[in-house]
């Protein structure tokens, strides 16, 4: 698990969204991501709503499979 710093700016792979900062989304998102060996489009749809709630701007960026996560937000 990595920490993530205030304000931080990251752009992650699927693989290390799960591998690395899972804590991020909810475990049934990691379990399916798992399972199916890739983003079904529902899941897609709920990890980046799940980012959004932590990140001040979340996009998934297709050709890369990766998500580009700006401005860590913290409580």
């Amino acid at each position: 698990m990595k920490d993530i710093e205030k304000g931080q700016n990251l752009e992650i792979t699927v693989s290390e969204l799960i591998e690395q900062y899972s804590w991020l989304i909810a475990e049934s998102s990691v379990q399916s991501i798992k399972k199916h060996g890739k983003m079904q489009t529902k899941t897609k749809i709920s990890v980046k709503a799940q980012l959004k709630e932590k990140f001040d701007s979340v996009e998934y960026v297709a050709g890369a499979t990766s998500y580009s996560l700006d401005s860590w937000v913290t409580d």
